[in-house]
């Protein structure tokens, strides 16, 4: 986890690094809840503040190679948050002190998931 692999020093050296290259952008963490789910190559980027969470929800689906028959849910302080809102909403309302917004992602196979036949004994 990042909060684990870094202390606020650094977090927020980083957050201040990736704030003075993209001023208008949001800084993201973005870390998986899912045990046997990918990591995304890379954890920390930002979007523009008018991205919607559906455009980072498509991102992490990709990144974290999570197929189409699996349901991906994206939370912030534990709570789903509707793909429609954009992230400078999000972030006006739930970054973290060091100036990150933490998100994780989890995913579920509830689309078509493979049934095991059973045999009667």
């Amino acid at each position: 986890m990042f909060k684990d692999d870094f202390n606020f020093a650094i977090r927020q050296e980083k957050y201040m690094a990736i704030m003075k290259k993209y001023p208008k952008c949001v800084p993201i963490v973005c870390e998986s809840g899912s045990r046997g789910l990918h990591h995304m190559c890379r954890r920390e980027f930002s979007v523009e503040r008018t991205q919607t969470l559906a455009g980072v929800m498509w991102r992490i689906r990709r990144d974290a190679k999570v197929s189409e028959t699996e349901a991906l849910f994206v939370m912030v302080d534990g709570v789903v948050q509707p793909s429609s809102i954009e992230m400078g909403i999000i972030y006006d309302w739930a970054k973290d002190e060091d100036g990150w917004l933490y998100i994780t992602y989890v995913k579920e196979n509830t689309f078509g998931e493979e049934v095991k036949e059973v045999k009667e004994a």
